[in-house]
């Protein structure tokens, strides 16, 4: 997270601009088909501010009530995806973690509405580059270890093969 409590950001067009003057309450990664639809992606993340300490700066985004109670907020020129606000969560202010002009500042700390997430997402996506390496490890191993597959090792995997 950034030292400073000024973070600013905005749509790719640049038509509309904000500034937040907090730190941030919650970093969460949202995967419910709302989100997900949205923003075209398979999931969201999302920055939650004080609301107190949210502002536009320059322009004002286009407003679509998703659900009840809901609005999405976006730029009409480039369609970026911008706010979220509920009428249920008035006293904060939601912004997409990647309109911020420094996103690698608010590192998500939670992923939310995962019994919706789409199946080929991974959740911690740490652990599955991690994952991946180590399969990658694993097989490299394997061939350099061909000659020895007949080894008594070996042959007691399932059908004499790697898992």
């Amino acid at each position: 997270m950034q030292p400073s409590t000024i973070h600013e950001g905005g749509c790719l067009c640049g038509a509309i601009r904000y500034r937040v003057t907090s730190a941030p309450t919650a970093l969460v990664v949202c995967h419910c088909r709302s989100c997900r639809l949205s923003s075209g992606a398979p999931s969201l993340a999302w920055a939650i501010f004080r609301a107190a300490d949210f502002a536009f700066t320059r322009g004002t985004p286009a407003m679509f009530a998703s659900s009840p109670g809901v609005e999405r907020g976006f730029c009409s020129r480039c369609g970026t995806t911008l706010t979220y606000s509920g009428s249920d969560r008035t006293n904060v202010a939601d912004v997409t973690t990647a309109t911020l002009d420094d996103p690698d500042a608010f590192t998500p700390t939670k992923e939310i509405w995962l019994q919706e997430k789409i199946g080929w997402e991974a959740v911690d996506h740490n652990a599955a580059e991690a994952a991946g390496l180590l399969d990658h490890l694993i097989v490299t191993i394997a061939r350099q270890a061909a000659p020895w597959r007949t080894s008594p090792v070996f042959s007691s995997l399932p059908q004499g093969k790697l898992v």
